[in-house]
């Protein structure tokens, strides 16, 4: 594999390992997809993040959306940093494989379908080849796609139903009264609970974020401390110390 310097580089990387998984029609996008997709086959959809930063959820939900209505599309996302634990715990439910990229090319797995790979690139059950099955109908795509997003978002899901449920029960002139105020009175009682199941998860998920973003910072902290006790003006300037200017002003007359 050929040392990676740029995002690029690492789109094209990627595209080779995909090719060592079995899609041989792997190809990087370099930049020209409209999509934001990086490297595209039959049968597999990727995207590559050459930043030095965790990658979040939110990044993965955008994979998972470019997908669109192709189902059998498998899903990899390649990141020169590890992932948050939000990110790993949303591709798990919804299938997408997660791998680490180095700088000089190699693969480390961040998640078990990317361990999975790995082991068997070339017989992963992950790893759809082929066009769709013809028999699959639309309700079986549609249940395809709605269980991993139920998995996931239940809890908003119900919130809102639950939530217009309650104008509905009240203004439904069709339905037995009886009935219309049953309905009220579970919605009234079930909105509140799964609004704040919802805004729990989304404070736990925020915070599991922010602790895994703080971990690269610490580390860093930490190594620059231990330079500066040794008297290296990298703990001091970082790797970027400032320019000598009185070599500067001597080389000039």
């Amino acid at each position: 594999m050929t040392y990676i310097r740029a995002a690029t580089d690492a789109a094209a990387n990627a595209a080779r390992h995909l090719q060592r998984f079995g899609y041989s029609d792997a190809r990087a996008l370099g930049g020209n997809s409209d999509v934001g997709l990086d490297v595209r086959a039959r049968g597999a959809l990727a995207r590559v993040n050459w930043r030095g930063t965790p990658t979040e959820r939110t990044e993965l939900e955008a994979l998972w959306g470019v997908r669109g209505t192709d189902q059998h599309a498998a899903l990899y996302y390649f990141a020169a940093a590890p992932y948050t634990r939000a990110a790993v715990d949303y591709a798990d439910t919804v299938g997408i494989t997660l791998f680490v990229l180095d700088p000089d090319g190699q693969l480390r797995p961040a998640n078990q379908r990317a361990q999975q790979t790995l082991a068997h690139p070339f017989t992963s059950p992950f790893a759809v080849r082929g066009t769709p099955r013809a028999s699959e109908g639309f309700w079986a795509r549609l249940w395809r796609w709605f269980v991993p997003v139920w998995k996931t978002h239940w809890r908003i899901i119900c919130a809102v139903f639950f939530t217009l449920s309650i104008p509905v029960s009240l203004f439904d002139t069709e339905t037995p009264l009886g009935q219309r105020i049953s309905m009220a009175i579970i919605s009234v009682v079930c909105a509140p609970v799964f609004w704040k199941l919802h805004l729990d998860h989304r404070s736990r998920r925020h915070a599991a974020d922010m602790a895994t973003a703080a971990d690269p910072l610490a580390e860093r902290a930490e190594h620059q401390h231990q330079l500066y006790l040794q008297g290296d003006q990298r703990g001091l300037y970082g790797d970027y110390s400032p320019a000598d200017l009185d070599r500067r002003d001597s080389a000039s007359y």
